[in-house]
């Protein structure tokens, strides 16, 4: 059940929910690219399952963001709702599933869930990504440009790390990872 803005780590837990009723008032998306930091626990995983890799990848790279008639369309979401229903809504869909029986829906969820079961190690390994980028400049320029309500610098990141590469391939043309007896000019 969502009710509201639905953003970010938000969002990728209602990813991993088996079915989401939404508020008409709500909006769901990816932030992560707006503010520096990484969707990797559950949006690079589950998005593009859920609404195809082209979508996923818009959403992700630029922040995309959906109401929830905009999300029903696109089946990120089940089904939206006036506000003033979506409790009512949801509890409808509780008894309805209360109904059925417990053992075929368990086996049911276990088949639905063996695929994405898998993505066990994806999700390790986002969250060693998530790790490398917390606490980094650009994150911190990121979350303090969103505190503040002003567009992060990203650019200045961009430029380092072009000098950064310039550097690089001008120490690969001088060979200067050889010992010195082998480079380039000797």
């Amino acid at each position: 059940m969502v009710n509201g803005w639905c953003m970010g780590g938000g969002h990728e837990l209602a990813l991993w929910c088996d079915l989401v009723i939404a508020s008409e008032n709500a909006v769901l998306g990816q932030t992560g690219a707006k503010v520096g930091a990484c969707p990797t626990v559950g949006a690079t995983q589950y998005l593009p399952r859920i609404i195809g890799e082209r979508l996923a990848r818009e959403m992700i790279f630029c922040a995309r963001r959906f109401t929830a008639q905009e999300a029903a369309q696109i089946g990120l979401i089940n089904k939206c709702v006036p506000q003033s229903e979506l409790l009512k809504e949801t509890l409808v869909w509780c008894d309805t599933i209360k109904g059925h029986s417990p053992q075929t829906l368990r086996m049911t969820k276990k088949s639905l869930n063996f695929e994405s079961d898998l993505l066990y190690a994806s999700w390790q390994h986002g969250m060693e990504l998530l790790a490398h980028v917390w606490g980094s400049e650009e994150s911190h320029e990121g979350m303090s440009a969103f505190l503040e309500g002003r567009k992060p610098d990203f650019q200045r990141f961009r430029m380092r790390n072009k000098q950064e590469l310039e550097e690089y391939l001008d120490g690969c043309a001088k060979n200067l990872n050889a010992p010195p007896s082998m480079r380039k000019g000797r």
